[in-house]
């Protein structure tokens, strides 16, 4: 792809969290987020109470778009409650956040 003044980039310009769908969800939701770099990510679930629920991801991931499906349950494999969770996405010091709801 090429733009007027040079080449465009369809790398993402930093960690984000592009969403979740379906949101509302029962009982799973995939997650997409995207990577401006390789390196080590953590995406973890936290209730409203700043509890964390589950970690889904941890480890290196490659540059680029990349989604995982999020089942509903705990970090034991109960299933979650009806109500709003956040996934965070981190990597190094940046972290991004966003919001979910999960409705039985």
């Amino acid at each position: 792809m090429t733009a007027v003044n040079g080449p465009v980039s369809a790398l993402p310009k930093a960690i984000k969290i592009s969403g979740n769908y379906p949101n509302p969800f029962n009982p799973s939701t995939i997650i997409e987020f995207s990577l401006s770099a390789p390196g080590s990510v953590t995406l973890d679930i936290f209730s409203t109470s700043n509890q964390k629920v589950r970690t889904l991801v941890s480890g290196a991931l490659s540059v680029g778009a990349h989604s995982i499906v999020w089942d509903g349950k705990d970090g034991n494999g109960a299933p979650v409650s009806s109500g709003v969770f956040i996934s965070r996405l981190k990597m190094g010091n940046a972290a991004v956040y966003h919001k979910m709801l999960m409705i039985k």
